[in-house]
């Protein structure tokens, strides 16, 4: 009986561990030397969608909004709509980039949401200053990468540049919840060893 309850606790701390969620980390200030994204055609682009590429393989990034986007031919991409309600970012190679930065041209003091993966981050809303001096960095943790971030701005921003991603490499330390039902399985797994070792010397004794 305690074998079993042992095996359980072991079979469940497991499962807990293999589905706990990952965190993104929100940072402010300057950038590191990630590889910058520029656009694909090498052109000017204009439209609700456009195209941009980053030098991990040739990989695409796409970005689309309600409102018609400008993306500049030449040096690291700069998205202009003049004004930006919102916009997605989509990577079209998954699992693969653990940090992504970017930089805001705010018109006014306001404010963004911004969801990763399809989730809203958890210091909804974050703060914009109208100074243009709106660097943020989004690191994944936990083991998990970022393949869509989804902005909407209010007010309305001027645009969004300095697009750098990372791949591999970011904070992949496991969260504390992790550690935790890690030690618990480890624990449970040697308890039933040990009852079950107590149980064969009883036995043959």
């Amino acid at each position: 009986m305690k074998t079993n309850l042992a095996l359980a606790t072991v079979a469940a701390a497991t499962m807990i561990c293999g589905s706990a969620s990952a965190a993104f980390v929100l940072d402010t200030g300057s950038f590191g030397s990630q590889f910058g994204v520029h656009s694909f055609t090498g052109a000017d682009q204009t439209g609700t969608t456009v195209y941009g590429t980053v030098g991990v393989g040739g990989s695409m990034v796409t970005f689309g909004s309600t409102d018609t986007l400008s993306l500049n031919g030449t040096g690291e991409a700069i998205i202009d709509a003049n004004p930006l309600n919102n916009l997605m970012v989509t990577f079209a190679q998954t699992n693969t980039f653990t940090q992504v930065t970017w930089d805001i041209e705010s018109i006014v003091n306001g404010f963004y949401n911004l969801s990763v993966n399809g989730a809203p981050l958890a210091v909804n809303p974050i703060a914009l200053s109208g100074s243009g001096a709106n660097k943020f960095t989004l690191t994944a943790t936990g083991g998990d990468f970022i393949n869509t971030l989804n902005f909407t701005f209010t007010p309305a921003v001027d645009d969004l540049k300095q697009f750098r991603l990372q791949a591999g490499g970011g904070n992949q330390i496991p969260e504390p919840a992790t550690w935790a039902m890690m030690v618990i399985g480890f624990g449970g797994l040697g308890a039933a060893l040990r009852s079950k070792r107590r149980r064969k010397h009883l036995a043959i004794a």
